[in-house]
């Protein structure tokens, strides 16, 4: 009798765990579940995205220090950006990086260590490039031949490609081969 009690009571307390981690478990892979998908969307909009045919700046000032931006990006290709039916987007490629070191630091009259901020994708003005602007806050400054930038500082970075948003909801992709874009919230060597 003794025995028996010993093991009725083995196997009510294995029932009572059984039933309390079940749910926690199932629960647990639920959040995680739910968590990859959410990577998953963070990721596939790694590059900043510009929406094609959006008015020009009112402001004057603002609009001509874009037109300034944006004409260094002239030219990025023979053909103007269009939405293509059958095509994602382009890739470039870069031969001036070409035996370029992970962190060029004789060609680099600053490096930084920044947090990236904001991203925005715009068109060049001959709609022939696009590229992405980012707001970083610096955290060190590891050279600076410029002697203006500061810990706490922000300023803006830019990198050839993005993405364009068509009015028919299309998103096609602008990148440079092997070189991949910053994301808002991490930290980066500049």
């Amino acid at each position: 009798m003794k025995n028996y009690n010993k093991t009725a009571s083995a196997l009510v307390i294995l029932i009572t765990v059984a039933a309390v981690v079940s749910p926690m478990t199932l629960r647990g892979q639920t959040q995680k579940d739910s968590t990859s998908a959410v990577q998953k969307v963070g990721r596939g909009r790694e590059l900043p995205i510009v929406d094609y045919g959006v008015p020009e700046l009112a402001d004057t000032q603002m609009l001509a220090k874009r037109k300034a931006k944006g004409k260094r990006h002239d030219g990025q290709s023979s053909q103007p950006i269009e939405e293509a039916p059958s095509t994602s987007g382009r890739v470039w490629s870069s031969h001036w990086s070409l035996g370029l070191p992970a962190i060029p630091v004789q060609q680099s009259d600053a490096i930084l260590v920044a947090q990236v901020l904001d991203a925005q994708a715009h068109l060049s003005n001959d709609k022939t490039g696009i590229y992405s602007e980012f707001s970083v806050r610096i955290e060190e400054t590891q050279k600076d031949y410029t002697l203006t930038l500061f810990p706490s500082g922000v300023v803006t970075i830019e990198r050839s490609g993005g993405a364009v948003r068509f009015p028919s909801g299309v998103i096609q992709k602008y990148v440079t081969r092997a070189q991949g874009m910053p994301r808002i919230g991490c930290r980066y060597v500049l």
